[in-house]
């Protein structure tokens, strides 16, 4: 009975320091990376949207100057797209669909915006 009494006190306890010590607030933003002295550091927001667009005339640009199959997407898990036959962003366009020919036929892939690293050709 006593070693159950001790038991639930320090539950209680550790309970009561959690709750008094608590959380950082939400809506507090991380603080920023350390920037050595003598560099500066600059940030650049780019609406996905925008990004996707420049991806899409890119693409449409290297396609006119190369084949189809030459053209292809490296994503940032080191895979690549490639035999690229097109590629359409979706409504918000913070995807892009891509249809390209594979051993297995035609294919499909859905890839976030942020998930691609480069476009380029062979």
């Amino acid at each position: 009975m006593k070693s159950s009494l001790i038991l639930l006190s320090l539950v209680c306890g550790s309970l009561q320091a959690a709750v008094q010590t608590g959380s950082p607030a939400l809506d507090t933003a991380p603080p920023a990376p350390p920037v050595p002295p003598g560099s500066s550091a600059t940030y650049m927001i780019i609406d996905p949207k925008m990004r996707a667009q420049d991806y899409e005339q890119a693409f449409e640009m290297l396609r006119k100057e190369k084949t189809t199959a030459k053209v292809f997407f490296q994503l940032q898990n080191g895979s690549t797209i490639s035999n690229i036959i097109d590629m359409t962003l979706m409504a918000n366009a913070t995807l892009i669909l891509f249809r390209f020919n594979s051993t297995q036929g035609i294919r499909f892939q859905l890839v976030k915006v942020e998930e691609i690293a480069a476009i380029s050709y062979l």
